[in-house]
């Protein structure tokens, strides 16, 4: 199944059942679940998925047929059309929001965004909120003057923040987190299979015969966003699938939001270097804190990736901005942030309920930062 039909749900006076279908296959259309021309699932499918009768599959096609979006072809099946109807969006300002608005990825997710919302229209206002001591009544206060109908929101780690996208999202306010999502925040998402992402890095690792890795997390503030624990269960799936039994993976949880020169960090990566063995591979939670260890580790006199091999995720630095250059998890960026304004400018008030999560594929980019086990 593409989608997940349980998210249909069943109550006496609420949104009628095939309206509710039609809502969530027509996002799943707008936001890029399903490609033109691709074949959906069929009534029988649906209906035992969602748990709903014949009749209401029927009522959901005939809405989508009648709105130029899919059609039915004798004998093999339903189709999304390969040409779709331009739909007018009925919000008209949008805001990006991040903890800084020069990072390189609000840059590449914003290109995203921009490539969607710029061709109809619709403003895209940047709104940086700092990384600590975030206030929410003054973001609110910004919301308001701008006009802000929709908002878009990367990962953020603010009790305070989370709680007033808690109360746009109660207040059926259009939401979608980009590049994280949260169990404890009822919105839209779109975000990286960071557990692939993990998979492939440990499966890297251990192919170039490391057996003593350490992955080096950052400590969580709530609303804690998942991305570190699918991260931790792609590794976990990489010893178990490549079937060494002797390799160890530990994590070591980094304090949040200290400055990169803070001696805190220094201190807890020369500590892994007096232990006997020393770890052959650190794997960075983010490409900025391999940043980070590279500079802690060029300080402590060990070589990459001679003395350890050191990799991150979301490929967000070039390659003159580390040497060696680093192996990484390459994050869609731009793809994201396409698919997250496709998705909020699809927004009605019907449709409020029905929250969609789109998880992009992650790769692999070996550089020099990687080699064998040493030791």
């Amino acid at each position: 199944m593409k989608i997940d039909f349980s998210l249909i749900r069943k109550h006496p006076g609420g949104t009628p059942l095939y309206r509710q279908l039609a809502e969530l296959i027509r996002s799943a259309i707008r936001s890029g679940v399903y490609r033109q021309g691709e074949q959906i699932e069929s009534v029988r499918e649906i209906m035992r998925a969602a748990g709903i009768s014949q009749l209401v599959v029927t009522q959901a096609f005939d809405e989508l047929r009648d709105a130029g979006l899919i059609n039915g072809q004798v004998g093999s099946g339903t189709f999304v059309c390969r040409s779709l109807p331009k739909k007018k969006p009925t919000l008209r300002t949008v805001a990006l929001l991040y903890y800084a608005t020069s990072t390189p990825m609000y840059k590449n997710i914003l290109i995203g965004v921009e490539s969607v919302c710029k061709p109809v229209g619709v403003r895209v206002v940047p709104i940086a909120t700092g990384l600590q001591q975030v206030n929410a009544g003054e973001i609110m206060k910004l919301l308001r003057a701008e006009k802000i109908e929709g908002l878009l929101c990367l990962a953020f780690g603010s009790l305070e923040l989370a709680r007033l996208v808690d109360e746009l999202c109660s207040s059926d306010f259009p939401v979608v987190m980009l590049g994280a999502h949260y169990q404890s925040i009822d919105c839209s998402a779109v975000t990286f299979d960071n557990e692939q992402g993990g998979f492939l890095i440990g499966r890297h690792l251990l192919e170039f015969g490391h057996r003593r890795l350490v992955y080096l997390n950052m400590q969580q503030r709530y609303p804690y966003n998942l991305t570190s624990i699918e991260i931790r269960r792609g590794l976990q799936r990489s010893l178990e699938e490549t079937n060494t039994a002797v390799a160890t993976i530990e994590e070591i949880a980094l304090p949040t939001g200290l400055p990169e020169c803070d001696s805190g960090y220094r201190d807890t990566v020369a500590a892994l270097f007096q232990k006997a063995p020393p770890p052959t591979a650190l794997i960075c939670y983010a490409d900025g804190l391999a940043r980070v260890v590279y500079r802690v580790l060029r300080d402590l006199g060990m070589r990459i990736p001679d003395d350890v091999s050191v990799t991150g995720f979301g490929n967000l630095l070039t390659g003159d901005e580390l040497d060696p250059a680093l192996t990484t998890i390459a994050w869609p960026l731009s793809r994201v942030g396409k698919a997250g304004a496709e998705l909020i400018l699809e927004y009605n008030r019907e449709s409020a309920s029905l929250k969609v999560l789109k998880v992009f594929d992650t790769v692999l980019v070996v550089r020099k930062s990687t080699g064998n086990e040493h030791f």
